[in-house]
């Protein structure tokens, strides 16, 4: 069994590989630097809206939206996305 977060961008849902997955938490504040980052734990990140990203209808705007901290190895960025469904277990086969 593999373990994913159900999300949901725009009228599309994905599953994330919840091993690359740092953190959760609501978006309350949208504000990025000039270089399109933002602060998350004294750190500035790279920011990516993923359901602008997929060219899906609106990006993150509102209040259901939440942000996911991502890490591969010691890089991380912060993803935006509309919704997270829930954790879903799935057999690899």
């Amino acid at each position: 069994m593999k373990d994913y977060l159900h999300l949901r961008c725009g009228g599309c849902d994905l599953l994330l590989d919840v091993d690359c997955v740092e953190a959760v938490d609501f978006l309350d504040d949208d504000r990025r630097d000039s270089q399109g980052h933002r602060l998350w734990r004294g750190q500035s990140l790279p920011v990516l809206d993923l359901t602008a990203a997929l060219g899906l209808t609106l990006g993150v705007a509102g209040r259901n939206a939440q942000q996911l901290v991502l890490r591969e190895g010691e890089a991380r960025c912060i993803v935006e996305v509309g919704e997270i469904l829930d954790f879903r277990p799935v057999d690899e086969a």
